[in-house]
């Protein structure tokens, strides 16, 4: 599907670390909240619209577990488009492997499902589910199946509870997914390897999981793998317009596939870079942008954190009722996605705004 051919550009070892300190510590309150975002990783290989039109066409005249295996893949392809129509297409195959006996594809249906359900509802039961799909891949020998799994799970626990006992379970995972040899698989996982580790907020900025990400990106000729690792790693050095017109220029050629998920995530990258760079304003454009992309979506996980930094921003801006406005809607949706860390951290935001005002 990533026919184009990939120069093996390794743009991360000569970075400048001094930049990089200099643009993530200039507002941490906002800055995190984006990079929480534009590392949030979805496990799924990515389509054009045309390859899924062409997909739900075809399926009208498959059968069995044909027809089982083309929604699984309708379901994951739909995570990037709509979670509305990831669910369903999940569901419809999940019908028809009871049917049939077909326990791979009821389990794969089931963690499709409540993958969805992690990012619009929040319920723990979801993850529960996704535990014990993990369980069941990993015992019958779905290796792939398996990581993708706990892709999820170790996301979903890093922005609902911090990094913890995270970083070894991703080098745990890590060691799994490179015994797939799925050379896009293992370049997710040092993406998210490089996410943790950045959540410890030591200071320290780690390359070399940016460099790997991009050669199995590369090996895989995963040409979406490697703009989000250009992202993650540009995201550091976000003073420097260099970093933007080269994303942007690798953006442009898939930018008619429809991909929300790739939309929000550019959205936010360029937030970043207008936020920390003073242009306020225009950060808040890009942040609206996201926003709406994060509702076609249906990812209300990603809507929580965009409506959060546009609080913040607003506040930068010294727009302290509109700031309120944005954080409140915040605070409704952790409270959907029953994300208590982040309905008390919200609270504290808004307590504050309200305080600045009353002595104003």
């Amino acid at each position: 599907m990533y026919g184009e051919s990939i120069i093996l550009d390794l743009f991360f070892i000569n970075k400048r670390f001094i930049l990089a300190k200099r643009s993530f510590f200039m507002n941490k309150c906002v800055v995190l909240i984006l990079f929480a975002l534009i590392h949030f990783l979805a496990d799924s290989q990515i389509y054009k619209q045309s390859q899924l039109d062409k997909l739900k066409k075809e399926i009208k005249y498959k059968k069995g577990n044909d027809k089982i295996e083309s929604l699984i893949t309708l379901s994951e392809a739909h995570l990037y488009f709509q979670l509305d129509s990831a669910k369903k297409y999940a569901n419809d195959a999940q019908k028809l492997a009871l049917d049939s006996k077909n326990q791979w594809a009821q389990y794969k249906s089931a963690y499709l499902m409540a993958k969805v359900n992690t990012y619009q509802k929040g319920d723990p039961k979801d993850q529960l589910t996704l535990e014990r799909c993990a369980v069941w891949f990993n015992k019958h020998g779905y290796s792939v199946d398996y990581v993708k799994c706990h892709i999820t799970l170790i996301t979903i626990s890093l922005l609902s509870n911090g990094v913890g006992e995270n970083i070894a379970e991703v080098e745990r995972i890590l060691g799994k997914a490179k015994e797939t040899k799925n050379d896009r698989l293992i370049g997710e996982v040092f993406l998210l390897k490089q996410s943790a580790l950045a959540m410890e907020l030591t200071g320290k900025f780690y390359y070399n999981e940016l460099d790997s990400a991009y050669l199995y990106f590369a090996r895989a000729g995963d040409s979406t793998g490697i703009i989000l690792t250009k992202i993650q790693c540009y995201s550091y050095e976000v003073h420097d317009p260099t970093g933007v017109l080269d994303v942007m220029k690798d953006f442009e050629k898939t930018k008619v596939w429809g991909n929300r998920f790739l939309e929000i995530r550019i959205n936010a990258f360029l937030a970043i870079h207008n936020y920390v760079t003073g242009k306020i304003d225009l950060a808040l454009v890009y942040l609206k942008e996201a926003l709406k992309f994060s509702k076609k979506l249906g990812n209300k996980s990603f809507e929580e954190r965009v409506q959060t930094t546009i609080g913040e921003s607003y506040a930068s801006n010294g727009e302290y009722e509109k700031s309120i406005q944005a954080l409140s809607k915040a605070l409704k949706l952790s409270k959907t996605l029953k994300n208590k860390r982040s309905e008390v951290t919200l609270y504290d935001r808004i307590g504050s705004k309200y305080k600045v005002l009353g002595n104003n």
